[in-house]
């Protein structure tokens, strides 16, 4: 929970030091990059040897 309301906050001050929603805006942006490119990867499960276990 600390993460979103510091970002709120620094968004907010940036709004109001600067008078434009362009630089909140733009950081907005950057984290959900940041989120796209560092989110884990999906866990792929081992598949067992052809054969084995299976009576078809």
């Amino acid at each position: 929970m600390a993460f979103p309301e510091s970002m709120g906050f620094s968004a907010t001050g940036l709004y109001l030091s600067g008078g434009s929603l362009l630089m909140p805006v733009f950081l907005h942006i950057l984290v959900d990059l940041r989120a796209l490119l560092f989110a884990p990867g999906r866990e792929h499960r081992k598949s067992a040897p052809i054969g084995a276990g299976s009576a078809r």
